[in-house]
């Protein structure tokens, strides 16, 4: 458990709602104890996104974003620990290793089932509450809400990606959040 807040919310006026999960770096010292060094330095984090978009809470947007670090949990993540990305290497809701393939844990001691519930329950819970929470506000204000869940990324990762990725990338979800006539206008 932590005294750091779960995430940090500002409330906006206008239907735009930016989520920023990866930001987060805290680490409570009980989960710090479980993880090896190496995890200590956070290197995942979608760094200084909260800057970034500091722009959106001057322009009326509602900002939600994580304190804790993606190594506590993923809150981009599904709960029931589906893959993502089907077919293709992701980490999981409680990653066990970073990006590099590196573990986070010392072997055999990965989060046990109750621990990832024990996390979701402190953590995951309380940022998409907050999340559904907004958006429900922003959508009952205007009738609809845009959300943009807003992400950074190393531009070199072969473990996810093949090459070098696109500085700016609008994603669609499979074409689910935005159709892919409205998608190529942006390209």
């Amino acid at each position: 458990m932590s005294d750091t807040p779960v995430f940090n919310l500002h409330q906006g006026s206008i239907p735009l709602m930016v989520s920023i999960p990866h930001c987060g770096i805290h680490i409570p010292d009980d989960i710090k104890a479980q993880l090896l060094p190496l995890a200590q330095d956070v290197r995942d984090t979608d760094w200084h996104l909260p800057l970034l978009y500091d722009f959106a809470k001057a322009m009326g947007a509602s900002v939600l974003q994580a304190n804790m670090s993606r190594y506590v949990i993923d809150l981009n993540r599904p709960l029931d620990q589906t893959n993502l990305y089907p077919g293709q290497d992701t980490t999981l809701l409680c990653p066990i290793d970073n990006f590099d393939r590196q573990p986070l844990y010392p072997e055999g001691k990965t989060p046990s089932q109750q621990e990832i519930e024990r996390r979701s329950k402190l953590y995951w819970h309380p940022y998409h509450d907050a999340l559904s929470a907004e958006l429900a506000r922003l959508k009952a204000l205007h009738g609809h809400v845009v959300l943009w869940d807003a992400h950074s990324i190393r531009s070199v990762l072969p473990r996810f990606f093949e090459g070098k990725l696109t500085d700016l990338n609008l994603g669609t979800g499979g074409g689910k959040s935005r159709s892919e006539e409205h998608t190529s206008e942006l390209q």
